[in-house]
C-alpha cells in the first residue's frame, strides 16, 4: 500500500474503513483545486475555510495533522490513487479491498489538470535553463527549486531545499542547497553512460545545455533525490512489450543509479597572483584590502569637502556600523610606502583588512615592525 497517509479512512481490525465526514473533506479539496487550479491558492482557499488535515496519534503518543494543509500534502493528495479504490506498489497502481470515494471523472479532470500544470512550470523552467528544475527533491521529499546569486558580478546558480528556502532549515533534508553546475554536469554525464550517448559529454565544458539534451533528461530521468553523502538518479520506468501475456516481476521497478555528491569548488581566492620581477618574488594583490584602502581615502575626502557631516553620516549611507567606519579611515594613517607595497602585492601575506581592523600603530616605524615590513 502506498506509505502516502489516508485522510479518508480509518483503520479498523486491519481494514481501511470510510469515514464519511473525512471523506467528504477530500472531495471538497479536489472539488476545489479543479475550480481553483492551482495548488498554492487551494492552500489559501482550504486555510480560509478552517480544513485542516487528518490527525493522527501514533503508538508513540506524538500527534501529527491538525494543522493548515501544506502545498506538498496537497500535491500528495490530489495524486493519490488510494481514493480511487486502488493501491499502487513499486509504483505500479493495483485493484485495491477499499471502495473509491473520488469518482472517475472528478479524478481524471484534476489529473489532467495537474499534468497541464506540470508541463507548463516544466517547460518554463527549460526555458530559464535549469535542467533539473522539477526533477530534484532533498530526502525529505522537498523539491529544491533553481536559484542563483551574484557576487562581484558573477552569477552562481543552486538548487535549494523548499523547506530551506522558506526558512525552515529542521524540515530540509541532509543537503539543503547544492551548486547547479555541479550536479547537472554529474546528471548528464550518468545518462551519457547509461544511454551510450557520448556526444552528450560535449555540453559538459560550457555546461549551457541543448535543447536536444534538456528534452532527453525530461524524457529518460523520473527524480533525482539529494541524499547523505550520494545522489540518486531514478529513471523513468520504459513500457517494454512482451510477447507473453505474463507480467515481467522485475519490469515494473524502476533503474537507480547511485553517485556521490561532488565535492563543492572551493570559492575564488581574491587576490591576484602577478609573476615575478627581478626580485623574484611573486606580488599577490589583495582586491579587499586595495578596496578598504581606496574607501579610506574617499571618505576622508568627503568629509573634508563636507559631502557628509560626519561618520554617522556615512554608516548611515552605507549601512554600516559607524565603529567600522572609523577603522576604515584610520587605514589613511598607514605609512606610503606600506600603501605602496599593497597596491603592488609586495605586502607580507599575513597583512589583510581584519589584520588592520585589528589596530594600526600611530608611528610609521611601528607600523613596519607590526606588519611584517623587516628590513
Amino acid at each position: 500500500m502506498t506509505s502516502i497517509a489516508d485522510h479518508s479512512r480509518d483503520v479498523k481490525d486491519r481494514k481501511l474503513v470510510i469515514n464519511a465526514e473525512e471523506a467528504d473533506r477530500v472531495r471538497l479539496i479536489f472539488q476545489r483545486y479543479l475550480a481553483i487550479g492551482c495548488v498554492s491558492r487551494l492552500r489559501e482557499d482550504l486555510e480560509r475555510r478552517g480544513v485542516k488535515s487528518k490527525q493522527r496519534v501514533l503508538t508513540s503518543g506524538r500527534v501529527l495533522g491538525g494543522c493548515a494543509f501544506e502545498r506538498g500534502a496537497l500535491y500528495h493528495l490530489l495524486q493519490n490513487r488510494i481514493y480511487v479504490g486502488e493501491v499502487v506498489h513499486r509504483g505500479v497502481a493495483h485493484p485495491g479491498e477499499q471502495a473509491r470515494i473520488v469518482d472517475e471523472e472528478l479524478w481524471n479532470a484534476v489529473e489532467a489538470k495537474l499534468q497541464a500544470n506540470r508541463a507548463t512550470r516544466r517547460r518554463s523552467r527549460v526555458e530559464g535553463g535549469a535542467l533539473l528544475g522539477g526533477l530534484i527533491f532533498d530526502d525529505r521529499g522537498n523539491l529544491m527549486s533553481p536559484t542563483y546569486s551574484i557576487r562581484r558580478g558573477n552569477r552562481y546558480r543552486y538548487y535549494i531545499s523548499r523547506a530551506l528556502a522558506r526558512g525552515r532549515k529542521e524540515g530540509a533534508g541532509s543537503h539543503g542547497r547544492i551548486g547547479a553546475d555541479d550536479i547537472e554536469r554529474l546528471v548528464v554525464e550518468v545518462l551519457s553512460r547509461q544511454l551510450s550517448r557520448p556526444e552528450l559529454m560535449s555540453e559538459l565544458a560550457s555546461g549551457v545545455w541543448s535543447t536536444e539534451t534538456q528534452r532527453l533528461v525530461r524524457d529518460a530521468i523520473e527524480r533525482i533525490v539529494l541524499g547523505n553523502g550520494e545522489i540518486q538518479i531514478i529513471r523513468k520506468i520504459a513500457p517494454v512489450p512482451r510477447s507473453s501475456g505474463e507480467p515481467d516481476p522485475h519490469g515494473d521497478a524502476p533503474e537507480i543509479h547511485k553517485v556521490p555528491i561532488p565535492a563543492p569548488q572551493p570559492r575564488a581566492r581574491k587576490e591576484i597572483i602577478v609573476p615575478s620581477g627581478r626580485e623574484g618574488t611573486p606580488r599577490r594583490i589583495n582586491h579587499a584590502l586595495v578596496l578598504a584602502i581606496a574607501r579610506g581615502r574617499s571618505w576622508i575626502q568627503d568629509l573634508r569637502s563636507g559631502k557628509y557631516a560626519d561618520t554617522a553620516e556615512i554608516a548611515r549611507r552605507f549601512k554600516l556600523n559607524e565603529a567600522h567606519v572609523r577603522r576604515i579611515l584610520r587605514f589613511n594613517y598607514l605609512a606610503p610606502d606600506i600603501i605602496a607595497a599593497i597596491v603592488e602585492g609586495r605586502q607580507p601575506h599575513s597583512l589583510t583588512v581584519k589584520r588592520l581592523l585589528q589596530g594600526i600603530p600611530c608611528a610609521w616605524p611601528d607600523q613596519r615592525t607590526a606588519f611584517g615590513f623587516t628590513s
